[in-house]
């Protein structure tokens, strides 16, 4: 019994382990400046997969916001006529520092083959990180206009993690661990 148990345990663990999560940029990941028109600003991907969701998004945070506040949300959007559409999820982002990429939890199921990471800072003008290259990935939306793509910046930083398994068990493996107790 204590075979079976140990056994059941390790082909468990490397169930859950063999996820695959996969993190989704345009930026080349080197701050070259920033951002501070007011409004929302996104950032378009398409799923790798159509199995999983997103598990994460995140913006890269630059100094000046540790110094002077800000709050804003993380947002994630449908596709709707090659634009941003439907709001998927918002979260509240708070700065941690200098520099860093600020990542926020979420667990978004995603209707369309491309989907939008987004930073929403209202009338608030924040630093937003962004490269120096643009590859025709970034939208804007100022305060009380429509959405348009934008090159003017280069590839704004935000990312978001894909996991193809987010719960960890694939149909085919869970089976396998239930005939163990046979």
């Amino acid at each position: 019994m204590r075979q079976r148990l140990v056994l059941c345990f390790v082909l468990l663990l490397s169930v859950v382990m063999s996820a695959e999560e996969t993190e989704l940029y345009w930026d080349d990941g080197e701050f070259y400046g920033a951002v501070s028109e007011t409004g929302c600003w996104a950032v378009e991907f398409e799923k790798p997969s159509e199995e999983g969701s997103l598990t994460q998004v995140g913006l890269f945070t630059w100094a000046v916001w540790r110094e002077r506040g800000f709050d804003g949300e993380l947002r994630v959007y449908s596709s709707s006529g090659g634009a941003p559409g439907q709001l998927l999820d918002s979260r509240a982002c708070e700065a941690a520092g200098e520099g860093y990429w600020q990542w926020v939890d979420v667990a978004v199921e995603v209707p369309t083959q491309y989907f939008y990471v987004a930073w929403y800072d209202g009338e608030n003008a924040f630093y937003l990180g962004r490269d120096v290259a643009a590859s025709g990935h970034s939208w804007h939306r100022p305060v009380g206009g429509d959405w348009g793509q934008t090159d003017a910046y280069g590839d704004l930083m935000l990312r978001c993690r894909w996991d193809d398994n987010p719960i960890g068990v694939t149909g085919g493996s869970w089976g396998a661990v239930k005939a163990l107790y046979r």
